[in-house]
């Protein structure tokens, strides 16, 4: 739409079910992708299955992102030039954040709701489609939420206050600083709450902080998130400072005490080499440029059209997280299984865990080269050659015949 044209042929209401129709296309797909894998589920082995499942999910995943992009570039666009008489400030923020919230939860739970049948015939899960949903949700509170809340910030923003943060790099840098530092400091306390985590019991408590002693960190809490429904079996360490560390039940029923000891050594490895700092930084760096891009368009003499804004974002997007976020992350993990050794856990026990959890999560063991470049990850078969023929186990300790 050119500068200057406006419209008011669609009010706000019609605006947001255009909005929800448009978010609601790429769950029907899915379900469609769903019903059509299900009818030839008997002509594959469970690992075929598995990794053609995996394989699909991760596709509508990037695809989604895509869709995402384009179709808030497109909204975005209309927006720009349209009037809505009688609409308050106050209210014309809401429908804003009304109509992002209805984009983005429609589109990522959509994907997901619409993929769940073939899921849950391939994984063989007992959860229900809301309990299937939960940790996308979670992610949509912790994650995507607070992100959104800051690109609205600077879309209604005063076009003199985004040129002047341009134009003023330590303003926007000391903002982003502000932003990611609020976000490393709510985050561990909201995510556990929000996945309905519980105190660990002993035995299993006593000896993962006996194992966080050993690496020199300072445990908060160490809880169990009931996810053996969903079939999750992870382990994650979030804060910094005083860390908390989360398992899921399934991972407790999926390994030996052995190989979840060698799991949360790899996770306190993430600790120690100070990666949640990297991972911080990657996060300023996006809100920085980010907000840069938005002060920048702002100050062009005329609105880019919206397949330009769009494209120019959805190339931002995967150079950040192929060159930035993914390809840092497979490095942080490699490093974190070196920590294992250095801990003195055998390595062949992390390597067991993860042919393991390989299997409780459906993963494929490989990458291939294109899609690795999309993973945050090494595969699995990497990291097991990795642990097994570059870090041997520890020598036995010598017999005492005394």
């Amino acid at each position: 739409m050119g500068v200057g044209e406006e419209t008011t042929a669609v009010g706000p209401i019609a605006f947001l079910m255009v909005l929800a129709a448009g978010a609601a296309l790429p769950g029907a797909v899915a379900r469609a992708v769903a019903l059509r894998e299900l009818r030839r589920l008997g002509s594959l082995t469970s690992s075929g299955a598995g990794e053609r499942l995996y394989r699909t999910t991760q596709v509508f995943r990037f695809g989604g992102g895509v869709y995402l992009v384009a179709g808030g570039a497109a909204a975005l666009d209309y927006l720009s030039g349209v009037r809505w008489p009688g609409t308050s400030m106050p209210a014309l923020v809401g429908i804003l954040a009304v109509g992002a919230l209805i984009w983005l939860g429609g589109v990522l739970l959509g994907i997901q709701a619409g993929l769940y049948p073939w899921v849950k015939a391939v994984r063989g899960l007992e959860a229900s489609l809301g309990e299937q949903l939960t940790p996308a949700m979670v992610f949509l509170v912790v994650a995507v939420v607070p992100n959104l809340v800051w690109n609205l910030g600077l879309a209604l923003a005063e076009t003199t206050w985004r040129t002047r943060v341009v134009a003023r790099p330590v303003t926007l840098l000391i903002l982003a600083s502000a932003y990611v530092t609020l976000l490393l400091v709510l985050a561990p306390r909201v995510w556990p709450r929000l996945v309905r985590s519980r105190p660990l019991g002993e035995p299993e408590a006593g000896a993962i902080r006996a194992l966080a002693r050993r690496a020199g960190v300072r445990v908060e809490r160490v809880s169990v998130i009931p996810w053996s429904r969903q079939r999750i079996a992870n382990a994650m360490v979030v804060g910094y400072g005083r860390p908390h560390i989360l398992v899921t039940d399934y991972l407790l029923a999926q390994c030996t005490p052995e190989e979840v000891e060698a799991v949360v050594a790899h996770e306190l490895g993430h600790i120690r080499l100070h990666h949640v700092w990297w991972r911080a930084a990657l996060a300023w760096l996006w809100i920085a440029v980010a907000g840069a891009g938005s002060a920048l368009l702002a100050r062009l003499p005329t609105t880019p059209p919206v397949w330009a804004a769009a494209g120019g974002w959805l190339v931002l997007l995967v150079g950040y997280f192929v060159v930035g976020v993914n390809a840092v992350g497979r490095r942080q993990e490699l490093a974190a299984d070196r920590y294992v050794v250095q801990l003195g856990v055998d390595p062949r026990h992390l390597a067991s865990a993860l042919e393991r959890l390989a299997v409780a999560n459906t993963l494929p063991r490989r990458w291939d080269k294109v899609f690795r470049l999309f993973q945050s990850h090494p595969g699995v078969e990497e990291r097991v050659r990795r642990l097994v023929g570059a870090y041997p186990a520890p020598a036995p300790a010598p017999e005492d015949h005394a």
